[in-house]
C-alpha cells in the first residue's frame, strides 16, 4: 500500500488525464498540503496544477 501522498499524487494524474480537471485541481491542492513530499516533487506537481488553471479570453 502507498502513502498517502503518493496515492493523492497518482490519482490527480488519472483524473487530470481523464479531462476531470475540477478533481485534479483537488487532488494536486490535498497533494501540495501535505508535508512529504520533497522541492523538487512539489514543483512538478505546481506544473501539473497550473496547466488546469482555465485560461484568459483573448482580447479581440
Amino acid at each position: 500500500l502507498l502513502p498517502v501522498h503518493e496515492r493523492l499524487y497518482l490519482r490527480a494524474l488519472d483524473h487530470q488525464i481523464g479531462d476531470e480537471d475540477s478533481s485534479a485541481i483537488r487532488l494536486w491542492d490535498a497533494y501540495l498540503s501535505r508535508p512529504e513530499p520533497e522541492a523538487p516533487e512539489r514543483v512538478l506537481a505546481k506544473r501539473h496544477r497550473t496547466e488546469l488553471q482555465p485560461r484568459p479570453a483573448p482580447v479581440r
